[in-house]
């Protein structure tokens, strides 16, 4: 994607005094010393007097910020013409005599643009009416690094949202409805792919213009403007054909039809502005403003200098208008280098804000960009910026000058839509994408209330803001990075939510703090009410169970009054719930509804806890790792009910063993203090006691392979570390690994088997499971007082691959559990048969490269016959080497190749089954 960023020369900054000569900005300067008599310069002229504020909002207050822009945008453009007159006057001749071309007059600023022979420009610079004459540039565009995104599955539900709207938690502003609907945002920038299907239906509409039939319509000086304008070309098409301006767009109302929700405010409208130089950018500007646009989104400037004080007038009518800007900071003034304070700020980017300047304000809100972990983004230009021209733009002397950016927002890797396909994505880095997440954010401010006023909007977005850098707002991060969820509901809602809750069975119950079967219960439950939302003036509960094993007797509880930051609880009228007789134990949900004043954020709240002892264990004893959700996920796939004991919040399980049928016991990458003496301890006292243990874990031999426990209980003998081989079998005829098939690397794995154990069987107890082509990998032990497996591999490596031909791991599991035979666990019956390869596949041989011996695998599907299969070995010319299988063999084969007699080169093994002919390279090393 090409996106063009021109680093501009340096504006000399100088005071702009009264005289009668108007400032020439030095880039013209140096431009009219080089120009022949009859080339046309691209100028932007701002005159002298420009509309004075008491004039624009006399009248206005209390009018409804629709009215007041008819009032204000009127009154600009009755003062610009007045103003203007004798100068278009001169203008119009010069144009007649092929002097100038292409003249615009502005109205939301006191100011015309056109292209002008130097002739023209310098008597221009001595009319005493004009401030200013700058050249047009080209703006500096905050962005790089565009990278094409893998497309999202057309029409996928839901949608992938992006991390950038998580960022900034606009998903829970959603939720309580607001997505920008009835918003408008001017998108100024280098035009829209609006076929996009993320932003066909995100397009404001000029209802009084006919797209397309080539007349002004509405008379607005605009042909075919139906969607936008485009201001580069001068014609109703703003279709962009560069990227920046379709990525920044979809970042704001990207509503995911393609597949990803980029938006932030994904129901909110964008009038589409394409533009070229400054003077196109100030233009965009004013027709979002005629045009009724809420917010205007740049993602564009220049650098700070005399046109700066353009820029300002500019903001100071949007302003007046209601209208609010988000524009970016930039990525360094000199893209990709900073400039040192004040010049680093792009400008409009460096204008006052309309709250947080102390001292003249404005409508520009600056965003910086931070990254995923709200850290600054190095590009992200840095403050203070200073305004030391001729009053009223003396406000911010350097030192210390205006702080700058107000705001930060995501603008690393921001993911948005592309202008290349319809419904492609890319992502960026720069302040280009920051700037429209923030102006999303707004909108979803003013889809939840239109009333708010730009002070309003600035000052919620500021005082809301996560706090980054040093306290209070600073030149890096602004403010702090914006939280949609803040900025909408903190100030009109309080949040309670859950920090504890408590079982009182003293009265019916056995005193464990545990619901059981018989007992009548207490709830005890106690509520935060988060810091930075509103204080709560009442708060009532109820509590809601759906199992008809529980019956409330009293659901209805009052907490009273809980300040923003304060917590409180139910102690004193607690609910109250009676489990039924023969309950099963089992996992129950109980719902709070809260009903609070103000509303609160979260309205229902759910508590899941245990009811009844269970008869299976799982301890969690991976150092705090996060594998259990693997062993959880495979007990909930085959219904059985187990409790967690976590050693690293827990302590040692100690006698708690002794009171479960079954323990499954897990040590995931833990290489020391697998199982400490304590652990063995209290295993051997469980296990004598007539306990069922599944014991899994890499390193576990390696570390206690040499003590009484593993070879007197679990009856194995450790016989090496760290095996690469991860295609493993179970043992033919074997109770647990009759027919299994193993891969312990990869996805949806945890893919942390490093370090798995080589084990072996003592005397009374069984291999089930071996590492390809022959070393034991898992056994099984019977003493006739107790019975354990154990695994020489973490069980949460085991890759469910089915289609593959390996064994899910909940199958495996259950395998596991109806040989340990607890009686008491329901493990589901089913059928226990394999799932059905859809193909043949013939896998690589392991290991490879190798010097002596391999194996070779493959599974039979469908497609093949089995009673016609081959299998052999070729060299490089396709010579025969070694015909390993000829005639009917089972679905599922592994074969060993000796190589001992071959030299080293590179050789092919050829499946045939039927039509199927399948075949793998192989290298022998010597």
């Amino acid at each position: 994607m090409r996106i063009r960023i021109l680093a501009m020369t340096a504006v000399v900054i100088c005071a702009l005094t009264g005289s009668s000569s108007a400032f020439i900005g030095s880039e013209l300067t140096a431009r009219l010393e080089t120009a022949d008599a009859d080339e046309k310069i691209p100028v932007i002229i701002c005159l002298k007097e420009q509309a004075p504020r008491d004039y624009l909002l006399s009248g206005t207050k209390g009018l409804s910020r629709k009215a007041r822009r008819e009032i204000v945008s009127s009154r600009l453009k009755q003062f610009s013409k007045a103003s203007q007159e004798e100068i278009l006057d001169r203008l119009r001749v010069w144009e007649a005599q092929r002097a100038c071309e292409g003249v615009q007059s502005y109205w939301i600023f006191n100011g015309i643009m056109g292209s002008l022979v130097p002739v023209v420009i310098r008597e221009l610079s001595v009319d005493g009416q004009i401030k200013v004459i700058v050249l047009d540039s080209e703006p500096i565009i905050p962005a790089s690094g565009f990278r094409d995104l893998d497309r999202a599955p057309f029409l996928a539900a839901p949608a992938e949202t992006s991390w950038a709207s998580k960022q900034v938690r606009a998903p829970e502003v959603w939720r309580l409805g607001y997505k920008g609907q009835g918003v408008v945002v001017g998108m100024v920038d280098t035009g829209v792919n609006y076929n996009h299907l993320d932003l066909e239906n995100r397009l404001w509409h000029n209802e009084d213009e006919i797209p397309d039939n080539g007349i002004d319509d509405d008379g607005n000086g605009y042909v075919d403007d139906y969607i936008g304008f485009n201001f580069a070309n001068w014609n109703g098409d703003p279709m962009d054909y560069d990227g920046h301006g379709t990525w920044t767009a979809s970042i704001v109302v990207g509503d995911g039809t393609a597949g990803k929700l980029t938006g932030v405010a994904p129901e909110a409208r964008i009038i589409c502005c394409k533009v070229g130089g400054m003077a196109t950018v100030w233009l965009a500007f004013q027709y979002c403003a005629e045009n009724g646009a809420d917010i205007v989104s740049v993602s564009m400037g220049t650098m700070h200098g005399s046109g700066s004080i353009i820029a300002r007038s500019v903001c100071d009518n949007l302003l007046f208008n209601g209208v609010v800007l988000s524009a970016a900071a930039g990525n360094g003034a000199h893209n990709p280098g900073h400039e040192p304070a004040p010049y680093d700020i792009i400008t409009p980017g460096d204008v006052p804000s309309p709250w947080s300047s102390p001292v003249g304000k404005s409508a520009c809100i600056s965003v910086g960009a931070t990254g995923p972990n709200d850290t600054r983004a190095s590009f992200s230009s840095w403050g203070p910026t200073e305004w030391d021209f001729a009053a009223p733009y003396n406000d911010y002397p350097y030192p210390p000058g205006l702080i700058k950016p107000d705001v930060c927002a995501p603008g690393v890797g921001v993911p948005g839509a592309s202008y290349n396909k319809v419904d492609g994505y890319a992502s960026a880095d720069g302040t280009s994408g920051s700037t429209p997440c923030n102006a999303g954010v707004i909108a979803l401010m003013l889809s939840a209330d239109s009333t708010l006023t730009l002070v309003e909007i600035d000052s919620i977005l500021e005082t809301t803001a996560k706090e980054l850098g040093i306290p209070g707002k600073d030149s890096l991060f602004g403010s702090g990075r914006v939280d949609a969820l803040m900025a909408i509901a903190s100030s009109r809602m309080c949040w309670l939510s859950t920090i504890d809750h408590s079982i009182l069975d003293g009265g019916t119950g056995d005193g464990d703090g545990r619901p059981e079967a018989g007992e009548t219960d207490s709830l005890v439950v106690t509520y935060t009410n988060e810091p930075l939302w509103q204080d709560a003036s009442s708060v009532s509960l109820t509590l809601v169970c759906g199992d008809p094993g529980i019956s409330i007797t009293d659901g209805v509880s009052d907490l009273g009054p809980v300040a923003a930051g304060d917590s409180a609880s139910n102690i004193s009228n607690p609910f109250v719930f009676t489990v039924a007789m023969g309950f099963e134990p089992r996992k129950v949900d109980f719902e709070i509804r809260i009903d609070a004043t103000p509303a609160s954020y979260d309205t229902v709240d759910t508590i899941t806890m245990m009811v009844g002892h269970p008869s299976v264990l799982l301890v969690d004893d991976d150092g705090g790792g996060v594998y259990e959700r693997f062993y959880q996920e495979s007990f909930d796939e085959i219904n059985v009910v187990y409790d967690d004991w976590d050693v690293s919040t827990m302590g040692n399980t100690g006698s708690a063993l002794n009171n479960y049928c079954l323990v499954v016991w897990f040590t995931g990458d833990m290489g020391e203090s697998t199982l400490t003496a304590d652990d063995r301890s209290y295993l051997e006292s469980y296990l004598d006691g007539g306990g069922l243990l599944f014991l899994t874990g890499q390193n576990i031999g390696q570390e206690i392979g040499s003590t009484s426990f593993y070879s007197d209980y679990l009856h194995a003998s450790f016989v090496q570390a760290a095996t690469n081989v991860f295609f493993l079998d179970g043992v033919p005829g074997d109770e647990i690994g009759d027919g299994l098939r193993l891969l312990t690397m990869g996805s949806p794995g945890a893919g942390n088997q490093v370090s798995q154990d080589i084990i072996a069987p003592l005397a009374g107890a069984d291999s089930i499971i071996m590492y390809l082509p022959g070393d034991c990998a898992a056994i099984k032990y019977d003493s006739g007082t107790y019975k354990v497996v154990y695994f020489g591999f973490g069980f949460e490596g085991i890759a469910s691959r089915p289609a593959q031909g390996f064994d899910n791991n909940w199958f495996i599991l259950r395998r596991v559990i109806k040989w340990l035979g607890c009686p008491e666990v329901g493990v589901q019956e089913g059928f226990d048969v394999h799932p059905a390869a859809p193909a043949t596949r013939l896998f690589q041989n392991t290991p490879n490269p190798f010097s002596t011996t391999t194996t070779i695998r493959f599974i039979l599907g469908d497609d093949a016959l089995r009673e016609r299969v081959s299998l052999a070995v070729y060299d490089a010319a396709g010579r025969l080497m070694e015909s390993l299988i000829e005639g009917t063999v089972e679905s599922r084969f592994s074969a060993s190749f000796d190589a001992s007699s071959l030299p080293s080169g590179v050789y092919f093994y050829r499946l045939e089954a039927g039509s199927v002919n399948l075949s793998r390279k192989m290298i022998v090393v010597k």
